[in-house]
């Protein structure tokens, strides 16, 4: 089984907007992982990386985690 690995950075903003981003890697090998969906669970909001594994996501609000997603792979 591959497991997938999410480090990421958070930034709050005035409006209570929130900023993560980061970089989806491959728990094996540390490398990074191109087209992954990563979202907040429970709601529909959501990006994918680019194709070095980058993402940015930005949030009215901050409740529960982030979830990445890949076929053939499981979430850590």
């Amino acid at each position: 089984i591959r497991w997938l690995a999410l480090a990421s950075m958070v930034s709050v903003q005035v409006q209570a907007q929130i900023s993560i981003t980061g970089t989806v890697r491959n728990t094996d090998d540390r490398e990074a992982m191109p087209f992954v969906n990563v979202y907040q669970a429970g709601t529909t909001r959501g990006v994918t990386t680019d194709a070095s594994g980058n993402f940015s996501i930005s949030l009215p609000n901050w409740s529960g985690q982030l979830i990445a997603s890949h076929l053939g792979f499981v979430s850590d």
